[in-house]
């Protein structure tokens, strides 16, 4: 599960299959409604809840190996929206646990 935070945060999870990560894993994906891609609006509290929430229901009916990520913030100005840091903050603090976290530059 892939999250891009922020006043409305991005989400998209999906089921591949490992030994064949190339553009036609992704068309499988989509053709098999493997791929699902939703956005969340609220709060960064009511983001992170939500979250949550989705990340639950995923890892009930997702496959054993899981990932989740997370865009990672950098400050490049004084008057940043720092809903990205707090959304990420609050889910990590609902899941207890570290998110792996990705630069734009990287996805």
């Amino acid at each position: 599960m892939a999250i891009d935070p922020g006043g409305t945060t991005g989400v998209a999870f999906g089921v591949f299959r490992p030994r064949k990560m190339a553009k036609s894993t992704m068309v499988y994906a989509r053709g098999a409604n493997r791929l699902w891609t939703q956005e969340v609006k609220g709060t960064p509290r009511e983001q992170a809840s939500e979250l949550f929430d989705i990340w639950q229901s995923f890892m009930v009916s997702g496959p054993p190996k899981t990932h989740l990520v997370i865009e990672d913030f950098q400050l490049r100005t004084q008057n940043a929206d720092l809903s990205p840091v707090r959304i990420t903050a609050g889910l990590e603090a609902l899941l207890n646990r570290d998110i792996e976290r990705q630069m734009p530059s990287s996805a």
